[in-house]
Order: C-alpha cells, then structure tokens, then sequence
C-alpha cells in the first residue's frame, strides 16, 4: 500500500462543484476520515454519518432495528479497503441529506517521512464557488467606533 492515499471528495448536486483534494494515511480509520470531512467542509459534527463503500455501511451508530448490516468505522482503516476500490461515498446529516463523493487518485507520491508520520496530518487543496472565493479574497472589515461628543 501507498505510503499516503489522495482523495477528491466532491459534493454531490451542487453547482459549481465544491470539492477538497486531501492527502491521509492509509492508517486513518473511517472514523476519523469522518472527522477530517467535518473539518474539511465547515460542518459541526450534529448529525448521523456514514460511509457506503461496496454496498456495504460502515458507521459508528446503533441500529436499533437491526435491519442494516453496519461495520464499525472505528475499528475500519483505510488500508482495510478493498485494493480495487476506486470511489465511495460518505453522507452526513440524513435529514439534510449532504452526499460527499470520495473518488481515489492514483499518483499520490509521498507525503509522510518515516521518522515523522502523522495519522492526522493533511495536505488539502479546495475549491469554492466564485461567491464564497470572493468573500475570503476581501480584507476583514474594520471595527468603526462612533464619534463621541465632547462633553459640556
């Protein structure tokens, strides 16, 4: 296996397509995959997740009814995946229902030394739409304090 595996993972049914390039050890659980995505695209970590990877679902939740057959996420790493995997899909908040596509690019390359490697460290690479670029191109407003009047 790779010494480091790259993701694309794309929003689904959005457009212009949002999407994030990432860089993680083959090592990393899905559960914490789980929660770099969180981190990656600004949600709060509120809701229910899981990942479909091969029709089967991997999450970290109770099915209460035993009608899905869940794998634990937290015990799953990404190594464990099948060599011939080549997209899965992870869907966060099931009321919203926000579907992230994770295709697997080949040529990752190294990112890890030997000597330092790090389960949580990340390369990432976005892109937003033009609207959201727009707004982290712009310098912070500044604070304006109202003049006061001299007193009498």
């Amino acid at each position: 296996m790779a010494a480091t595996l790259q993701f694309k993972m794309t929003l689904r049914n959005i457009l212009p397509p949002i999407w994030r390039r990432i860089r993680v050890s083959p090592e990393l659980t899905l559960a914490e995959l789980h929660h770099v995505i969180q981190i990656l695209f600004g949600w709060s970590e509120s809701h229910l997740w899981q990942f479909e990877i091969a029709l089967q679902t991997y999450a970290d939740y109770e099915d209460e009814f035993d009608e899905l057959d869940l794998v634990p996420a937290k015990t799953t790493r990404l190594a464990d995946l099948p060599a011939a995997l080549k997209r899965f899909a992870y869907n966060y908040d099931f009321g919203d229902d926000w579907w992230v596509e994770i295709a697997i690019e080949p040529g990752a390359g190294s990112l890890y030394s030997r000597n330092h490697e790090s389960r949580t460290r990340a390369l990432v690479t976005r892109r937003d739409p033009p609207h959201r670029r727009a707004r982290q191109d712009r310098p912070p407003p500044t604070k304006r304090t109202p003049k006061k009047e001299p007193r009498k």
